[in-house]
């Protein structure tokens, strides 16, 4: 095994968010989020390189360079990933948590996170009514369902941080009426109004939303199915009837090589003269 680390200038380069987009101004909460999300990306990219964390069978006895090189390139994805949110604002913002002999290094990736968020994170009325806005947003039928579940999920993480979260009845009237205002499901959001309050959580909606979507489109795909056969069946029945007789067949054959040998025969006659 190698036992030299790459730099966090390398690992940086080997990032699916190699570039993430600066920060104008003072961070925001909702820019917060983003350079977070994209860092959260960047430090699963780097598959584990620590023998049997995920098969315990596979569990070997490793040297002592191994472990070192582990310990460095742990160190390094921590490296790396604070430059890139140092890096994603101005440098005034982290101030507080910069030593000026040794920057960032005495400080976890968590820490830097938590402190720009403590002071920065803060959700504005103006930026709550846009996520409330966003909450109430109508669903398209054409589109799947999780895309209504993420839709409800992040707009929920936002308000939780706002200190304005919405109540788990909240949630789920919310969804329950952006299905029921498509009009297609009329038939369902009549049984999920028959169970008891306490089989309508949020988790409940959405197994019983997410299975009647799905029961819906199978229904669609065997009719479009139906359909296809259909008009091929109907399309036959306009041909004529047709018979097929063997020894017509047969007959047929028979005329037509004796044709082509007399055609052969002739062509031959035709070329010795």
């Amino acid at each position: 095994m190698n036992s030299t680390a790459a730099s966090p200038e390398a690992m940086i380069e080997s990032f699916p968010n190699r570039h993430i987009p600066k920060i104008i101004g003072i961070p925001t909460y909702k820019f917060i989020c983003a350079t977070k999300a994209a860092l959260a990306q960047n430090s699963v990219s780097i598959p584990t390189t620590v023998i049997g964390i995920n098969n315990p069978s596979a569990m070997q006895v490793r040297t002592h360079a191994e472990l070192l090189r582990e310990w460095r390139e742990y160190c390094n994805i921590e490296q790396a990933l604070k430059k890139q949110l140092a890096d994603s604002m101005d440098p005034i913002y982290l101030r507080a948590v910069c030593d000026p002999y040794v920057g960032y290094n005495n400080r976890s990736l968590r820490e830097l996170i938590a402190h720009i968020i403590g002071l920065y994170g803060n959700i504005t009325p103006p930026e709550f009514k846009e996520n409330d806005q966003w909450f109430n947003t109508p669903w398209d039928p054409n589109t799947p369902l999780e895309s209504l579940i993420s839709q409800i999920e992040t707009a929920v993480e936002y308000a939780n941080a706002s200190n304005q979260a919405y109540t788990p009845t909240q949630v789920v009237n919310t969804a329950f009426t952006l299905i029921f205002n498509t009009g297609i499901y009329l038939d369902e959001c009549k049984r999920w109004n028959q169970r008891d309050a306490a089989g309508q959580t949020w988790q409940d909606l959405k197994t019983f939303f997410l299975q009647t979507t799905n029961e819906l489109r199978i229904q669609q795909q065997t009719a479009q199915r139906a359909g296809f056969h259909g008009a091929n069946a109907a399309w036959g029945a306009q041909l004529p009837p047709q018979s097929y007789d063997y020894n017509d067949t047969a007959e047929a054959l028979a005329n037509l090589t004796t044709a082509t040998a007399t055609d052969r025969a002739t062509f031959a006659t035709m070329t010795h003269r």
